[in-house]
This record gives C-alpha cells, sequence and structure tokens, in this order.
C-alpha cells in the first residue's frame, strides 16, 4: 500500500510539473463534474469577508461543496500559486507550502432527511500540517485519487503580507458625473521596510487591482502609481478607477419547504423535488434606488430549525422570472455568488414570448441568496459561454467597458459596493508575484 502510495504521489507531482510548461492558462473557480454543486469559498470568522487571508495569521478559508451521490467519494486536494493574472506561478510546491501538497479530504458528512441525497464535504485552507509560507494568488484542486490528471472542481482564496498598508475612498463625484451613474475610487498605500520592500520600484514593481463586489469581468489592473510622496504611493484621479456604480443586489430566503420565505410567491411538490417561485422581478434600469441591506451577492446555505445547515437543507428548483420587453440581440444571466462568477446554460434565461417574461429555473440548496440580471450581447456572451473550455481569456478581457448591468439593473449611485484592492510586487527577476497588501474598500 505505501508502494502504490508512493507511485501515486509521483505521478501527481509530474502532472503538476507538467502543467507549469502551460503557464498561460487562466484558472477560475469553476466545477466541471456536474455532479458537484453549491461551492462556497469563504473567510472563516465572516462569510461576508473577501477570501482573503493574512499571511502566517491563523485565519483560515472554508472551503464547502456537495456531491450528488449515494456514498462520499475518495477524493484528494492539491494547491496551485498563481500570479497576478490567475496563471500559474514557477515557485515549486516547497516553496509556497511548508509540507506535502497533496492532501486526503476526511471532513464530510451524508445529508439528513432530504429528498436530494449529497455528500457534503468540508475543508479549511490552510490545511492543518502544511502552513502557507508564500504570499499570492492561490487555486485549490479537488481530484479522484485515482484519477490526480482530472479536475473535479478548483477555486481561488487570496493569501496576503502584511507589507502594504491600503485604504481608500469611494466618490459619487466622477470625472463623467456627479451623483450620476457612477462611482470613483481613490486609493492609498503606505509601504513598510520589510521582506525587501525597501528595495521597490513602484513604477516598475507593482501592480494593483480592483474587484467591484468580487466579479471576475469587473477587474481593473493598474501598473503605475499617480503619484508618490515619500513611502506612500496614490492610485487617483483616474478613469481606470471609475466603476458603473450598478444597483443593490435583489434577495429571496428559503429555509422550508413548508412556508413560503421571503419574495417566494408560490412553493409546490413536482417530482423529484420542490419547485418554488420567486415574485416576478421587473427592469430596474429607470425605477428609482432602494436602499436594501444585501450580502454583495454572496448566499448563505440554511434551513429552518436546523442543527447542521449544510446537511439539513435541501435542494429545489427555482424559478426566476424577469417581466420585460425582449432586449433583441442579448442573452440575459442570472448572477450571484453561486454561480461562482461563472455565466452558462445553468444561468442562463430563455425569452417567453407568450408571456412576455425571461424565464430560468435554477436548482439551489436552501438558504439566503443575492442575485441580478446581466445582460451581455449574444456575440460577446459566446465568448463568455467558451470560457468553460479554459481559454487563455479573462472575463474582463471579453467585457472590456461594457456594463452589462446597465439594462436591467441601471446604475444608481448611492449603491453599496464592495471594492476588493489587491497590491502585488515583484522583484526584479523574480519568479511570482507576492500580495503584499489587500483591502476591502466600501463607499461607507
Amino acid at each position: 500500500m505505501k508502494r502504490y502510495s508512493l507511485i501515486l504521489t509521483l505521478i501527481i507531482l509530474i502532472i503538476t510539473e507538467a502543467s507549469k510548461a502551460n503557464g498561460s492558462e487562466i484558472l477560475r473557480t469553476q466545477i466541471f463534474d456536474p455532479s458537484f454543486r453549491t461551492l462556497k469559498i469563504a473567510n472563516s470568522d465572516n462569510f461576508m469577508n473577501p477570501p482573503a487571508i493574512p499571511l502566517g495569521s491563523g485565519q483560515t478559508i472554508t472551503v464547502s461543496f456537495d456531491q450528488l451521490a449515494e456514498d462520499f467519494t475518495d477524493l484528494r486536494l492539491r494547491l496551485i500559486h498563481c500570479n497576478s493574472d490567475w496563471t500559474q506561478s514557477e515557485l515549486d510546491d516547497q516553496e509556497f507550502l511548508d509540507g506535502f501538497n497533496i492532501f486526503d479530504l476526511e471532513d464530510y458528512a451524508h445529508s439528513q432527511s432530504t429528498l436530494q441525497h449529497y455528500v457534503n464535504y468540508r475543508i479549511q485552507l490552510p490545511m492543518p500540517g502544511s502552513p502557507i509560507v508564500a504570499s499570492g494568488n492561490y487555486i485549490f484542486q479537488i481530484f479522484h485519487r485515482d484519477n490526480p490528471d482530472i479536475v473535479l472542481l478548483q477555486g481561488r482564496f487570496m493569501v496576503y503580507e502584511d507589507s502594504a498598508s491600503i485604504s481608500g475612498a469611494v466618490s459619487t463625484k466622477t470625472f463623467k458625473g456627479t451623483n450620476d451613474h457612477w462611482q470613483q475610487l481613490s486609493i492609498g498605500a503606505s509601504l513598510k521596510n520589510q521582506n525587501g520592500i525597501q528595495t521597490i520600484n513602484p513604477h516598475n514593481d507593482l501592480s494593483l487591482q480592483v474587484y467591484k463586489n468580487g466579479e471576475d469581468f469587473s477587474m481593473r489592473s493598474i501598473s503605475s502609481p499617480m503619484r508618490i510622496e515619500g513611502n506612500r504611493i496614490y492610485w487617483e484621479n483616474s478613469n481606470a478607477l471609475i466603476f458603473p456604480a450598478g444597483n443593490e443586489y435583489r434577495r429571496f430566503e428559503n429555509l422550508s419547504t413548508a412556508i413560503e420565505g421571503m419574495r417566494i410567491d408560490s412553493v409546490r411538490y413536482l417530482e423529484p423535488r420542490y419547485q418554488i417561485w420567486i415574485q416576478p422581478d421587473q427592469n430596474r434600469r429607470f425605477k428609482e434606488y432602494e436602499f436594501d441591506r444585501t450580502q454583495h451577492g454572496r448566499f448563505k446555505i440554511r434551513a429552518y430549525n436546523a442543527s447542521d445547515s449544510d446537511l439539513a437543507a435541501d435542494y429545489v428548483d427555482v424559478n426566476f422570472t424577469l417581466s420585460t420587453n425582449k432586449i433583441p440581440g442579448i442573452d440575459v444571466f442570472i448572477d450571484g455568488e453561486f454561480s461562482n462568477g461563472n455565466f452558462s446554460d445553468f444561468n442562463r434565461m430563455t425569452y417567453d414570448d407568450n408571456a412576455g417574461c425571461y424565464r430560468a429555473t435554477i436548482p439551489l440548496k436552501q438558504g439566503s441568496y443575492n442575485y441580478r440580471y446581466l445582460a451581455f450581447p449574444t456575440n460577446m456572451a459566446s465568448k463568455i459561454l467558451r470560457l468553460a473550455n479554459n481559454e487563455n481569456l479573462t472575463l474582463s478581457q471579453i467585457v472590456g467597458d461594457y456594463d452589462p448591468g446597465e439594462a436591467l439593473e441601471g446604475n444608481k449611485f448611492e449603491t453599496e459596493n464592495e471594492y476588493w484592492c489587491a497590491l502585488f510586487f515583484r522583484s526584479p527577476g523574480g519568479r511570482a508575484d507576492r500580495l503584499i497588501g489587500f483591502a476591502n474598500i466600501t463607499q461607507n
């Protein structure tokens, strides 16, 4: 058995090293095997925090997912260190991990009294006994013990240093207008003279990336600061830091099939599972702004009166309806953390000409959900759909300056957005990008 395990380990290492030859592949949060559902990547201390933790802090990332199956599968995990663009870095495993880079998934449990049987897996990252020793972007990959070259699902998280202190502000007074459709960021970072940071050349060695609400398609990358004062670096007065304001996320809550939850119109059992219908939504582009305390797109698994919702929550078919005129040449998708930032047939809507509305039915685990409607030109949507085949493109490259939320959600300057700011540093001749600072900046 030990000999078999050693051989398998060597095979995995060979495959891992071979994959580095294709370092241009952009790695994103993705489920490849449809039997896996409800992938959740969250800060263990607070699910409302971004999936980013300080290096060596003892804080962890919690990963949870289900496999729709009667019994558990012998799964394993490996980590991949990535550069700022989410391509694999040149670091060897021992340079970013103090321990082996193959882990058995041993924390799993079967669902309890649910119509849909599933096995829930839970992971704490870094894995016990193998601390992460290098900052940066990370991808975890899940695979079967006997098929290490076939990735079943994978996900992103970040580990950052305390080498730069980042702060900033969000203003509705922008170069494109005041109190209108936009929000503009001003960002500053104070560098600390530690870990080689004192030799930094801000104009050549730094890269600032900003994600609005963690959206991959909204990512902006700025390679050079606008001004420097001592050890304080500023990114401000830049068109690259002007974002469409968007609108507050819509939400619904389904904690029980016995009663109708928040914004649930009706519940009915239609074999093989329960169906719920959300109250019909309207196009909000020209409606006045309405404040709502949302989860910034996140979902939380919850089941009524359950001691462990991850095991007690059932899967239901959620029926979405968007009552609006058909938009020619446009594909409409339902977006939220539950889709892991991906756009596919899973969350694409179809237009019902007779009823005059867009419709979609998505199987989701019971809980509280945020969502919104995004509209992409059909030719752009076709490129986005091909991302599932791991094309070496980013969503932000495909989407560019186009605003997918404008047509159906509108842009309200009052909207409370999150802006994830990640500051990367690569020294001359360096083989990987270090994440030297991270901050989540909000309008308030």
